[in-house]
């Protein structure tokens, strides 16, 4: 196993349980998934992994976890937080065609903390000279 693989495992068992979804006042269960609640109409979608679900069971979550919020008059937004790493077949599509619309790309940075403790030549700009 590489150092990358051991850095996503990483963090899906350390990010993508509760510590996502600190300040909910609802966390419900559909499969895998973590439908859940935050104060001020907010419903958000993750999971930590999909356990090998098939495109079709795929949709079949994305169709009830949309059932699920469209029963709380109070949620008037839902997120549905999705990885570039994970194995999910027929996501993009599921959710585009359940009114979905993508946000801009996040990006997150992971790796040896020892790798940040270096010297950086500044150029002259910046030591004000």
């Amino acid at each position: 196993m590489t150092l990358s693989d051991e850095l996503l495992m990483a963090y899906d068992r350390q990010l993508r349980t509760d510590a996502e979804t600190l300040g909910a006042i609802g966390v419900e269960r559909l499969g895998p998934l973590r439908l859940v609640t935050f104060a001020g109409g907010s419903g958000f979608v993750t999971y930590q992994d999909l356990d090998g679900a098939s495109a079709r069971t795929i949709s079949h979550w994305v169709a009830e976890a949309l059932a699920f919020f469209r029963e709380d008059p109070a949620i008037d937004r839902v997120e549905w937080k999705t990885r570039g790493h994970d194995h999910a077949p027929g996501l993009h599509g599921a959710l585009l065609d359940n009114g979905f619309e993508p946000d801009e790309t996040e990006s997150v940075m992971i790796g040896p903390a020892h790798s940040l403790n270096v010297d950086v030549p500044l150029p002259a700009s910046a030591c004000g000279g």
